[in-house]
């Protein structure tokens, strides 16, 4: 801490010796505590709702009451009680911690979640600073990824500071990451969509399982703590995560035939961020851009290396196979058969997929003629 922090810390101390009496009229004396500028910070009461996904249904949050250094005084707990609104299709988890006093201004909120791992639980610390309002507090992951870089400095610069290196990481202002519910998606961005709230949990690979997404979480925040910035092989790795979820379906006559399955697609990760690729691989999407275009993935720290995107109605991967025999597009006029390896494929009119053909008269019929 430098030394005019430790100075304004110190007035802390002396701002604070006031006291007045219970409004129920007892005789215990409660300590009105003011910061620098003025305002009651303590006691206060303690209330907010998380900001993580609502499929993850949080236990309980924990409060530490810290010190002018950061350092640790006390800690207590509460519940997180769901509940419904009306116009929501999922529950909302809020909490409330009754009026306590508080020493210094400095809290460290960490959100405990279970965990998909057999007696594990999930914990995302970040910090607080109390001012005299203190009942919408959120917890939320970026904060969380922001946390360790906190610890680094002064905490007044540190928190803003960290957000906005935070935000360039994610290309997203988070300047109000403390009032802001940041949707989880952005529609019509290049033709698919641009992830928001949704992008630290596909970089710390959520879509896959808990357990990667918490060891991704706490790698993804040491290294942000020692650099202010995030590996280019953990970008790639997630890329590589969320293209794997892509596959390809057969729909008749529609227009989206390719799409995210994993347990985030109830959230909506279900469309490309060609930005997010982008970033990855080192690629540039055309837009506009002509039908059966394709673009090469060359980054070679990735399991995608030397495959193609191809525009096909939607940017998409070609198969394994389509990279063998040639594309089977949603914008072919006519049903394609080849014969790849002893077995022939059959590529229907309005599908992106080739299947292999068993059906003889099939088979004949493209072969001879009807």
């Amino acid at each position: 801490m430098s030394f005019l922090y430790k100075i304004i810390a110190a007035s802390l101390v002396l701002l604070s010796l006031v006291a007045c009496s219970n409004d129920d009229g007892s005789s215990a004396d409660i300590v009105r505590r003011f910061d620098e500028n003025g305002k009651v910070f303590s006691p206060t009461e303690l209330g907010g709702e998380s900001q993580f996904l609502t499929t993850m249904r949080p236990e309980k949050v924990r409060f530490v009451s810290l010190d002018q250094n950061l350092d640790a005084i006390d800690s207590f707990e509460v519940s997180m009680d769901s509940s419904w609104d009306g116009n929501k299709l999922s529950p909302s988890f809020r909490f409330h911690a009754k009026l306590r006093e508080y020493q210094w201004p400095y809290l460290k909120m960490v959100a405990v979640f279970p965990s998909d791992v057999k007696k594990q639980k999930m914990e995302f610390a970040q910090y607080v600073r109390l001012t005299d309002n203190n009942q919408s507090l959120r917890p939320n992951l970026f904060s969380a990824l922001a946390a360790g870089r906190i610890q680094k400095m002064d905490f007044d610069k540190a928190q803003a500071q960290a957000l906005m290196e935070l935000g360039r990481v994610f290309r997203q202002d988070l300047s109000n990451i403390d009032k802001e519910s940041f949707s989880a998606w952005d529609e019509n961005v290049k033709g698919g969509t641009r992830l928001r709230g949704m992008l630290p949990y596909v970089y710390c690979r959520h879509e896959i399982s808990d357990s990667l997404f918490y060891s991704d979480f706490k790698e993804l925040r040491d290294n942000f703590a020692e650099t202010g910035k995030i590996k280019a092989s953990f970008l790639v790795r997630a890329a590589d995560a969320f293209l794997s979820t892509f596959e390809r379906v057969f729909e008749d006559k529609s227009a989206t035939l390719c799409h995210g399955i994993s347990r985030d697609s109830i959230m909506g990760l279900r469309s490309m961020d060609y930005t997010f690729f982008e970033d990855a691989y080192g690629i540039v999407f055309p837009w506009p851009s002509g039908s059966n275009d394709t673009i090469q993935i060359m980054d070679k720290s990735s399991a995608y290396f030397k495959r193609h995107f191809v525009m096909d109605n939607i940017w998409r991967l070609k198969s394994l196979l389509e990279e063998e025999v040639g594309l089977c597009s949603y914008h072919f006029l006519k049903d394609s058969l080849i014969y790849y390896k002893g077995d022939y494929y059959h590529c229907e009119i309005y599908s992106n997929i080739w299947h292999k053909e068993t059906d003889r008269k099939v088979i004949q019929d493209h072969l001879f003629g009807e």
